[in-house]
């Protein structure tokens, strides 16, 4: 037989202490063992398997607890983000024990005058229609917390704590088991979180792979499908999606379905031709995955940067050895965690991609999403800042639980730098300090999530604080450097594929010309040379190109021309200090070399050529130390001259006359 939803054997009743017309949801009846109940639940196993525990058997068995002397039960707390099944499963434990269902929102007894009558009814009806359950939906809402709330609602939660306590202790109340569920935990009064009230929690969340396929196989089991469909192959890709989210999925698909139908159909076409073309819709495979970038998961909503990335590895030119390593270390993981946890390894928790500007570390990081098939968050520093006082930290414990619900994810923080820069002994900048303590804090907490990925990108590694790069949190340091002669002939035939006309340019020539530049160089190499033929054929008619059987040479020789490179010699051999310097733990003496060389740049040449013997010949312990010295003298110096300034001035106001000393800066 054709298992039913649950929400066909749902009655609605009428209430007849609510307004009249008003309808709740009152009883879920139990006429068959396949009209309701967990059966009719896709996924959720480990929750039914606690309700049945928690809910189902004392209701079911009331004689056995009796005579066991066992006191009222405790009540369960559902918690978990909007659409994961709360009240849902809520509703099945009645059908599956049985029960009557007594169901009170937060919007039915939220603050206000008869709140506490209501209450009072809701339990009577409970205890009367013994065995029952009483759901209490949004409890948060009944039930604030009352640190720094009004008078009115630090009541309302009063009432509530009451009323349970007054049932506790009542005849009937062995028969009755209390259910609540909230979506803000944290915002539930911590009184009511305790044995002999709320005495048990259950947390709900996205949903595991097999979960999904079956919740997705519940949900269109009454759906014409095509003989393609793989439920799993749709789970699979649809990571970090809770049940609502699942139920958009397919509404989404049927959506895509019936457009395609009708767009057959054409625009005019007779009423009669296009329902019997309407009738004969089936939902294929493609319906499903076209319908995922329109469903994200719930969790990711919200937030300004949630990103569906469609970048592929071969996409991004060269660059082999760091795409191997970031294969080894996010999607491998990713792909296959069984294998990880037979060895009991876990995954690792983060990479920092460091480099030039302009050699592909963001594409590195969609292209590492898109390929494992996890869900993407891409952050810049300045959006998780917040102007008021721990505003900032609460946005990044905000952005790392949407990440955890919607696990399997990779969180990017593109210039990372910015959030996670070096901590003053100063303490000059305290809310940089508190946000980064708060970042190191909750990417500590992702060992739990598992298969949550932190990457970072910065051109500027030196200025990140160490406790970010240790193992652990920022487990490998890989360098993106330009890309080499293979990997710019590549990023050039990407773009030339999307051109009309190949280049006359041998590749090799192009190649050679575009020696030491970045990828975002010889993208814009391209982009010039197109932009050119674009204008003259804009100007001189498309007839222009009729004859061509390929894009002059000019074209790419005045782009060339007039290119110009984004990263130095300098900043090349800088970037080769930096990795031997990270490999060999040293990056304390390559900051004091560089400040060295900083110092150095106001002294004559004898001056500079001293100051590189001292960087090339003294340690790097030894630097860390002289440089510390020479910044203290700084400042000792930028003192005194203060003190001086301020002196003459107040001896010029006294009349005095004081020659002006001219003190270098």
């Amino acid at each position: 037989a054709t298992r039913k939803p649950l929400w066909a054997a749902t009655e609605a009743v009428l209430d007849p202490r609510q307004p009249s017309g008003k309808r709740l949801p009152s009883k879920l009846a139990r006429k068959d063992k396949d009209s309701g109940g967990f059966s009719a639940v896709g996924g959720l196993t480990t929750q039914k398997a606690m309700l049945q525990e928690l809910a189902v058997l004392p209701l079911r068995f009331p004689h056995v607890f009796k005579r066991l002397g066992t006191r009222a039960f405790d009540g369960v707390l559902l918690k978990g983000p909007p659409g994961s099944g709360k009240t849902f499963l809520g509703m099945a434990a009645a059908a599956e024990a049985g029960a009557r269902l007594v169901m009170v929102t937060g919007a039915d007894v939220a603050a206000g005058e008869g709140a506490a009558q209501k209450l009072k009814d809701a339990f009577a009806e409970a205890v009367t229609n013994a065995p029952a359950i009483l759901l209490l939906d949004e409890i948060d809402v009944m039930c604030p917390s009352r640190g720094g709330r009004s008078d009115t609602e630090s009541r309302a939660a009063a009432q509530l704590i009451a009323a349970i306590d007054k049932h506790q202790q009542e005849e009937g109340a062995r028969r009755v088991v209390i259910l609540a569920t909230t979506s803000r935990p944290e915002a539930v009064d911590p009184a009511l979180r305790r044995h002999g009230r709320l005495g048990h929690e259950l947390l709900f969340g996205p949903l595991p792979t097999t979960e999904r396929a079956e919740v997705l196989t519940a949900m269109t089991s009454a759906m014409p499908l095509s003989g393609d469909v793989d439920m799993s192959a749709v789970a699979t890709v649809a990571g970090g999606r809770v049940a609502a989210d699942l139920a958009g999925l397919v509404t989404d698909a049927a959506l895509i379905a019936v457009r395609e139908a009708v767009d057959r159909a054409g625009e005019g076409a007779d009423a009669e031709p296009v329902k019997a073309l309407l009738a004969e819709v089936v939902l294929e495979q493609r319906h499903f995955m076209g319908a995922l970038s329109r469903a994200p998961p719930s969790g990711l909503r919200g937030w300004a940067l949630p990103e569906v990335p469609d970048v592929k590895w071969e996409d991004l030119g060269g660059l082999e050895a760091t795409k191997r390593e970031l294969k080894d270390l996010i999607v491998l993981p990713l792909r296959h965690p069984e294998k990880y946890a037979a060895y009991g390894m876990r995954p690792s928790s983060g990479a920092l991609l460091y480099g030039p500007p302009g050699c592909g570390k963001t594409m590195l990081a969609k292209a590492v999403a898109a390929c494992s098939g996890a869900n993407f968050i891409s952050i810049r520093g300045p959006e998780l800042l917040d102007k008021w006082l721990g505003g900032s930290e609460a946005r990044v414990r905000a952005l790392f639980e949407a990440a955890r619900q919607a696990e399997p994810c990779v969180m990017f923080f593109d210039e990372i730098d910015a959030l996670a820069g070096r901590r003053s002994d100063s303490g000059a900048d305290p809310m940089g300090a508190r946000v980064l303590n708060q970042i190191l804090t909750e990417i500590d907490g992702i060992e739990a999530a598992r298969h949550v990925f932190v990457l970072g990108a910065t051109n500027r590694p030196e200025m990140l604080d160490p406790a970010i790069m240790r193992p652990g949190r920022l487990d490998a340091m890989i360098k993106v450097p330009l890309p080499d002669e293979a990997g710019r002939a590549d990023i050039m035939r990407s773009a030339f594929a999307r051109w009309p006309l190949p280049p006359a340019v041998p590749m090799d020539a192009l190649t050679a010309a575009t020696e030491g530049m970045s990828g975002a160089d010889v993208v814009e190499v391209c982009r010039s040379a197109a932009s050119a033929v674009i204008k003259d054929s804009i100007a001189e008619g498309d007839q222009m190109m009729a004859d061509w059987r390929t894009i002059p040479a000019h074209y790419l020789s005045e782009a060339l021309a007039s290119a110009r490179r984004s990263v130095s010699a300098e900043d090349v051999a800088k970037f080769d200090e930096l990795e031997a310097a990270l490999k060999e733990g040293s990056l304390g003496g390559f900051l004091a070399k560089q400040a060295a060389k900083q110092r150095s740049a106001g002294l004559d040449s004898k001056g500079k050529e001293f100051v590189a013997d001292m960087v090339r010949s003294v340690e790097g312990g030894r630097l860390v130390e002289v440089n510390r010295k020479l910044g203290e003298a700084e400042a000792a110096l930028a003192t005194e001259r203060h003190r001086v300034r301020a002196l003459e001035a107040a001896l010029r106001s006294a009349g005095v006359n004081v020659p002006t000393l001219e003190m270098k800066e």
